[in-house]
């Protein structure tokens, strides 16, 4: 896992990866989920900036997002053998979370504001154009000193 900040203002599945947060700095826009209900992230790891490689061969959460995000036109909405991640974010602007061309396997990715509550859905994403091995790379706005949840 990295975390990088430039410029200012299926279940069978398993292997390695490393997963990236950029800093873009435009303007913010605001958007918010929908549905109710949320997810157990509680045990999310803390992403500092550098490096940190994951590991998903012992993961067993399942993250079903039917009917609250859809991740594409490719399967269903669930995101299998997942592992939380916590980041927060030191200066407000636009930001990319990615695992494109960084993991061995077909990742999925979903993020979250403040909690893993369903309503606080950033956004989600399967099979990103561009993206080798069926990797991810999501846009989003982030605020200062507000807590995100990612699941891959």
């Amino acid at each position: 896992m990295q975390i990088l900040q430039r410029g200012s203002g299926n279940s069978s599945h398993t292997t390695l990866g490393q997963f990236t947060i950029i800093a873009q700095h435009q303007d913010r826009s605001s958007s918010s989920g929908g549905g109710g209900g949320g997810a157990d992230c509680s045990s999310a790891i803390d992403l500092v900036d550098g490096d940190a490689n994951f590991a998903n061969t012992t993961a067993t959460v399942e993250l079903d997002l039917t009917g609250v995000c859809d991740l594409g036109q490719f399967g269903n909405d669930i995101l299998y053998k997942s592992l939380w991640f916590r980041w927060t974010c030191l200066e407000s602007g636009n930001y990319v979370a990615s695992t494109c061309n960084q993991a061995t396997y077909d990742t999925r990715l979903a993020i979250f504001e403040n909690d893993c509550q369903f309503s606080n859905i950033v956004g989600c994403l399967d099979d990103t154009p561009g993206c080798s091995g069926f990797t991810q790379r999501i846009s989003f706005t982030a605020e200062a000193g507000n807590d995100y949840y990612l699941c891959v």
